[in-house]
């Protein structure tokens, strides 16, 4: 017997047939993709079409959902044909409306970042301005394709989002400091100075022959 796990859309829905596709998406989601119910229940209230599980789950991983190695679907993208950009940088920050967001995409046709379509929708107003459909989001470093309108996978994205990666768990080198160094001067002098109390002993030794 399923369970019957409650949200919004389903409550208020007058048309049977669109709550029969809600709670379809919403079995996927905690069945398939092993999403948290509660969590898979808002994001289904959340979108627009109640059928579109990859929006859905988009809405997941934007709003801190645990990926839980559930099937999420990435295709082979058939429009990587002009020049991707050569190298990336790691920005949470929205360069149009400047705000630090959870939900950054970082674009592959010129490198910059912007918020996705469930916070100031900039990446998307990005693409259809100008055409660049790769983006990489920072939150699980997945990429998106606007054209295919899915999660994609190509081996001339891997280099850039394997930077991504380095550069998102990297942990910063503590430069060492000048009390350091002389510690270790010292320690150096404190082995010197055994050493010499080891010849002393030597020559105790002798003096006892």
């Amino acid at each position: 017997k399923k369970e019957p796990w409650t949200m919004a859309s389903l409550e208020s829905s007058s048309s049977s047939a669109c709550r029969v596709v809600a709670q379809t998406t919403l079995e996927r989601l905690v069945e398939e993709f092993q999403f948290d119910a509660s969590l898979a229940a808002a994001a289904v209230d959340a979108i627009g079409d109640k059928g579109d599980v990859e929006s859905a789950i988009d809405w997941l991983f934007a709003n801190g959902a645990e990926d839980r190695g559930g099937a999420v679907t990435f295709k082979e993208c058939p429009h990587i044909s002009g020049p991707l950009i050569s190298d990336v940088s790691f920005r949470r920050r929205c360069v149009d409306c400047g705000a630090d967001r959870q939900e950054v995409w970082v674009c592959l046709g010129c490198g910059e970042t912007r918020c996705g379509r469930y916070e100031g929708k900039h990446a998307l107003s990005h693409y259809e301005a100008t055409g660049h459909h790769l983006a990489v989001g920072l939150a699980d470093l997945s990429t998106w394709c606007y054209r295919c309108n899915a999660y994609v996978e190509d081996a001339r994205i891997a280099p850039l989002v394997a930077k991504l990666r380095e550069l998102k768990f990297a942990k910063p080198v503590k430069p060492r400091d000048d009390d350091e160094e002389n510690d270790g001067e010292d320690d150096g002098e404190d082995a010197s100075d055994g050493e010499d109390d080891g010849e002393d002993a030597s020559d105790g030794e002798d003096d006892g022959e």
